[in-house]
């Protein structure tokens, strides 16, 4: 099923009362809209460290305090309950290409995440034992997309957004836009990769890409997942090609709420 941007749709499911961690071969991703309430938000801030309480308050605006703040409390209390660590212990670093990763080997080596956002959106992405992507982006958002396909797009990208109706030119952009970013996220990259290096192939039934590598060893094969997370957005979600499509599953705190 598609929805009216021509995204697929997903079905939200509400958090359960534990924790659900993911399977070998599951990819999970969160879903968490802002604003939140005055409570969620204290709950957020109290698992953050000392640092992530600094750089929240660099924030000139409130929004942005906010979605630092849900983001970051909200990937310390899940990752937390899925590893059985208290969240504010739980201390994270970059890793070559500037990924945030956990510090500690042993319990980096049990689960794979990536976060992203866009606007009032923020999502999660977790996989077990395997390195995950995420990417999400307002289809409103203000970019030069023909400068970017210009000077960023390969050339069978620029064909197949040519080749698009002229009313879906900007979501095919968008949707090959998160596709990349989130492929390159998956390798942890870093964004020295140049998204012409990233080769798509989105049919339905095998949507990958082959990401080019610049040392000339042989490049990486990861599995896409382009989705619709909610109206006015473009979301993708990438992870090894060797899990074979992994099943996803998708959490939202506010799914069933009045």
């Amino acid at each position: 099923m598609e929805n009216r941007q021509g995204l697929p749709t997903v079905v939200w499911s509400p958090e359960p009362a534990e924790l659900p961690a993911p399977r070998q071969g599951e990819v999970h991703v969160w879903k968490l809209v802002l604003p939140v309430s005055p409570k969620a938000l204290a709950g957020c801030e109290a698992l953050l460290s000392e640092d992530e309480l600094l750089r929240m308050g660099k924030f000139v605006f409130e929004i942005d305090r906010q979605r630092f703040a849900v983001g970051r409390g909200s990937l310390r209390r899940l990752l937390g309950g899925f590893l059985g660590v208290a969240p504010r212990q739980l201390v994270f670093k970059l890793d070559p290409g500037g990924r945030p990763v956990l510090a500690d080997g042993r319990l980096a080596r049990k689960i794979g995440f990536n976060v992203s956002h866009s606007g009032a959106l923020v999502l999660l992405a977790f996989a077990a034992q395997a390195d995950v992507g995420i990417d999400v982006e307002k289809l409103d958002r203000e970019v030069d997309a023909d400068l970017i396909v210009r000077q960023a797009f390969s050339p069978e990208d620029q064909d197949a957004i040519a080749q698009a109706p002229e009313a879906e030119r900007r979501l095919e952009f968008m949707t090959r836009w998160t596709c990349k970013e989130a492929a390159i996220k998956s390798t942890g990259a870093g964004l020295g990769v140049p998204l012409d290096s990233v080769r798509l192939d989105l049919a339905k039934d095998r949507e990958t890409a082959l990401i080019g590598s610049r040392d000339g060893s042989a490049p990486s094969v990861v599995a896409i997942m382009r989705f619709g997370p909610m109206e006015g957005y473009a979301a993708a979600v990438a992870t090894e090609a060797g899990l074979d499509r992994p099943r996803l599953r998708f959490w939202d705190p506010r799914a069933g709420e009045p």
